[in-house]
């Protein structure tokens, strides 16, 4: 069994579509109930997600967290795959996704909205700091098979393809913000924002600088 841990803005939603047009939907089995992010905004407990009755899957995909699953019993352990992104553009396309298509069942999109928050203040709720850390849970980057990064899309699904045998198409995106700016992130935001929202991110830029290396 391979486990998709899908991170928000991550290109997660692209690569879904992906799996589901090229393996087919009785193969990839798409479990988005954990509601993760609601939990960790209102301070509760993740639950764990129960994938006992899906042995039958190849893939499962969806918003978990990596180390709150319970597996299928006398299985081979899984493999584990997620997508990572600079963790200032990921928050950044957070805030913008969220101010355009808003979810009012999700704690902090409703914040984002009442309060009118900025992107800085957005960015310091601790609901959304490090939450490429958080979605991984305490599995370290070693425990996955793959590590996709969200800006050489084409270059990891190559590495997908060649990892587990499959024959993924790149140049296919989706969800993706019709407003994106195509210049620098640093340039648009300005050096004191970028540097902000790095920081409060710490352990994610961490991650994601592993990440990346590990491409060379």
């Amino acid at each position: 069994m391979i486990v998709s841990v899908h991170i928000p803005k991550t290109a997660g939603s692209s690569f879904k579509d992906l799996l589901l047009r090229e393996l087919g939907e009785n193969r990839v089995c798409l479990r988005y109930g954990q509601t993760p992010l609601r939990h960790r905004a209102e301070g509760q407990p993740i639950p764990p997600l129960d994938l006992t009755g899906d042995s039958e899957c190849m893939l499962i995909h969806g918003h978990f967290v990596a180390d709150r699953l319970i597996l299928p019993p006398a299985s081979a352990p899984p493999r584990y795959i997620a997508w990572l992104r600079h963790p200032v553009e990921r928050l950044v396309s957070h805030y913008l996704f969220w101010k355009r298509q808003p979810y009012p069942d999700q704690p902090l999109c409703r914040r984002l909205l009442e309060e009118d928050l900025g992107l800085e203040a957005f960015a310091a709720l601790d609901g959304m700091r490090d939450l490429q850390r958080f979605f991984l849970g305490g599995l370290p980057l070693s425990q996955f098979d793959f590590i996709g990064i969200t800006e050489r899309f084409d270059e990891s699904i190559d590495r997908f393809n060649v990892t587990f045998g499959t024959d993924l198409p790149t140049a296919m995106r989706v969800n993706v913000n019709p407003d994106k700016p195509t210049r620098d992130y640093r340039a648009i935001l300005g050096e004191r924002e970028y540097d902000a929202i790095a920081e409060l991110n710490a352990a994610d830029m961490m991650l994601y600088q592993q990440a990346v290396a590990s491409f060379g």
